[in-house]
C-alpha cells in the first residue's frame, strides 16, 4: 500500500466556558457553558502511486460512515490519487446510513475491483426479521452485503462495488419488527 496519510476528521465536540460581568460591581459573575458540536466527515487518503493490478487496502474504520476498509485495484497506473470517504446521514425506512466514495485523479473506468467492509450496529440489524441487506448506489444498483464477522456491538459485511459515488446500507427485504 502506498498510503501517505489518512486524515480522519471525525466528530468533534468542544465545550467553551465564558464569563460575563455586566452592571455594577455588586453583580455576581456568571459562568455560561456553551457547547459547540462540529461534525467533520471527510476522510482523505493520499496515494503517490497506484500500480495496475496491485491491491491497495485503505483502512478507514469510521464509525460515523460505517466504512471499515476498502480494497481497491486499478487497471492502469495512477499518480497523486486522493481517495475520500464522506459520511452522509442516518437513514430511515430501511436505510441504515448513507456515505460517499469519491476520488481525485481516479475515475470509475480506472477501477478493476473495489470491495468494501462495512460495520452495522447489532441493534439495527436485529430489529429486522428475515432481512437481507445491500449497499445501494445512487443509480439504484444493489450490491449484496455479505456477513463475515461480528463483535459485541457490530455485524460486519462485505460488498463488491462497481463504482464510486453516493451509497447507502439498506435492508432490501424483511420486516422491521422493533
Amino acid at each position: 500500500t502506498f498510503v501517505l496519510s489518512g486524515e480522519a476528521r471525525a466528530s468533534a465536540s468542544d465545550t467553551t466556558t465564558s464569563s460575563s460581568s455586566e452592571g455594577s460591581a455588586d453583580d455576581e459573575e456568571e459562568d455560561e457553558e456553551i457547547e459547540i458540536e462540529e461534525e467533520f466527515c471527510d476522510l482523505e487518503f493520499h496515494f503517490l502511486e497506484l500500480l495496475a493490478g496491485e491491491s491497495n487496502t485503505i483502512s478507514v474504520y469510521d464509525d460515523v460512515s460505517g466504512v471499515v476498509d476498502l480494497l481497491l485495484t486499478t487497471n492502469k497506473n495512477l499518480e497523486n490519487v486522493i481517495f475520500t470517504v464522506s459520511c452522509g446521514s442516518e437513514g430511515s425506512s430501511g436505510v441504515y446510513k448513507t456515505f460517499s466514495l469519491s476520488g481525485v485523479n481516479i475515475d470509475n473506468e480506472d477501477i478493476s475491483s473495489l470491495s468494501l467492509a462495512y460495520a452495522v450496529e447489532k441493534d439495527w440489524i436485529d430489529a429486522w426479521d428475515s432481512a437481507s441487506f445491500a449497499i445501494i448506489d445512487e443509480n439504484g444498483l444493489e450490491y449484496e452485503a455479505i456477513y463475515f464477522d461480528e463483535d459485541s456491538d457490530y455485524y460486519y459485511y462485505e460488498s463488491y462495488l462497481e463504482s464510486l459515488g453516493l451509497m447507502s446500507f439498506e435492508a432490501v427485504t424483511g420486516i422491521f419488527v422493533e
